[in-house]
Parts: C-alpha cells; structure tokens; sequence
C-alpha cells in the first residue's frame, strides 16, 4: 500500500470517529484528485458508471439555464461538484458510524 493511500486510510478513519479537522485535511487532498475525476466525467457523456452520472446531475444542477457558461464559469462550477462529491465522501452527509451511536431504540409495553 502507498504511504498517501494509508495516510488517507488514517484520515478518513479519524474522521469517520468525528475528527473535524482530519475530514477538512482529507477534503483539501482530495479535491485536487476529485476535480480530475469530475473533469473527466463531464467530457466522456456515455459512461454508465453511477458515479458519473452522479457528477453530471449535480454539474447540471449547479449550471445556468440557458447557453454554455464561458470557461472560467465552468471550471468554477466543476470545482463546486468536486468540493461537494468531497464532502460525500468524507462523511458530511454520510450517517454516524453503528458503533458510535447511543441506543435510540424506543420499547413500548
């Protein structure tokens, strides 16, 4: 395994624990990556891949009605898709781990 993939490995677990500042560090490293990938996504229109066609509903949420948006409107646009992919993906909106959950089981007799 690759220094940077246990790296990840670590953040991603800390973070996954509620470590606020292990899942910002993991965001920043992988956004640079995410954006390559969310770039790509948007050039090649016939993947299937379910991540690909996740990219493109949110670029397409995120984009103007109306004309193609000039370059730097687009680029800034896949930025805001690949920072929200992050966010996904380093449990922002992801629920709270099974073993860091308190009882919430409600017993009626």
């Amino acid at each position: 395994m690759y220094f940077q993939d246990r790296e990840w490995q670590a953040l991603a677990d800390l973070a996954e624990r509620g470590d606020a500042v292990a899942a910002q560090q993991l965001r920043q490293e992988m956004e640079p990556h995410m954006l390559r990938i969310v770039r790509r996504a948007m050039e090649v229109q016939n993947s299937s891949s379910s991540l690909a066609r996740r990219i493109r509903r949110n670029a397409q949420a995120l984009a103007s009605p109306g004309t193609r948006p000039p370059a730097e409107d687009r680029d800034g646009m896949l930025s805001r898709v690949a920072r929200q992919i992050c966010h996904l993906v380093t449990g922002r909106s992801r629920p709270e781990p099974l073993s860091t959950m308190k009882s919430r089981e409600t017993v009626c007799v």
